[in-house]
């Protein structure tokens, strides 16, 4: 797969694909999150500086409880490559890095707990992201987004 650009595809747990490229920035990231326990999002930067700015994977309470990243980057030397991600753990002064090296997987929890970052990569880097969702809470979110389109829709009427 050859990477010009950030991109991303999005996969729902059922194996049916949903693809949507767009810049390492996701815009909406509620369309890749359907009424399933699981979406996995295979990303792809394409080196020239591009990394991901610190962000929480679950900062409104849309469902994800854990994260799971699997790296498929053959030969990565991070001191070259760059791309390390890093994890701002909660209360805490430490700050994890990952190098992002072929067969790794990473867990960790998708709140508040651990806001992270992709440091600028200085060539093609690739991971699988699964996120692993609370039913209940994502039932909520749901509801919450359809209220709100609801409300959008009303305005321009």
């Amino acid at each position: 797969m050859a990477c010009k650009e950030s991109c991303s595809l999005h996969l729902g747990a059922r194996g049916d694909q949903k693809s949507n490229f767009s810049s390492s920035r996701q815009t909406d990231r509620t369309r890749s999150l359907r009424g399933v326990r699981s979406a996995a999002m295979v990303a792809c930067y394409p080196g020239h500086g591009t990394g991901y700015v610190r962000h929480i994977d679950n900062p409104n309470g849309d469902g994800r409880c854990v994260t799971c990243i699997y790296y498929l980057n053959r030969d990565w030397d991070v001191s070259v490559h760059g791309g390390l991600l890093q994890i701002f753990p909660e209360n805490r002064s430490e700050v994890a890095n990952i190098e992002p090296l072929f067969d790794r997987l990473l867990i960790f929890w998708s709140d508040r707990r651990n806001p992270h970052e992709v440091k600028p990569a200085f060539a093609t880097r690739y991971a699988i992201t699964v996120w692993y969702f609370d039913g209940k809470e994502r039932i909520e979110a749901k509801e919450r987004f359809k209220r709100a389109l609801a409300q959008k829709a009303l305005k321009f009427d």
